[in-house]
C-alpha cells in the first residue's frame, strides 16, 4: 500500500506541473465508468469475487 501511496504522490505532482485539477469527474464519474467497463462489458463478472476485489483495488488508483 505504501508503494501505492508513494507513485499516487508522484503522479498527483506530474498533473500538478501540467495544470490539471481534480475535478467531479476524476472524483465520480471515471471510477463508476471504469468498474462499469471492466465488470460488465469485459465479463469481469464471470471471474466471481475475487475479480470484484481486484477491481476495488484498480479503482482506488483512480480515488
Amino acid at each position: 500500500m505504501s508503494k501505492m501511496n508513494h507513485y499516487g504522490g508522484l503522479r498527483g505532482k506530474q498533473l500538478f506541473e501540467k495544470g490539471m485539477n481534480v475535478n467531479v469527474f476524476h472524483f465520480l464519474i471515471k471510477p463508476t465508468a471504469r468498474f462499469l467497463i471492466h465488470y460488465f462489458l469485459r465479463l469481469g463478472f464471470l471471474d466471481g469475487i475475487l475479480d470484484l476485489y481486484l477491481l476495488k483495488l484498480r479503482l482506488m488508483e483512480y480515488m
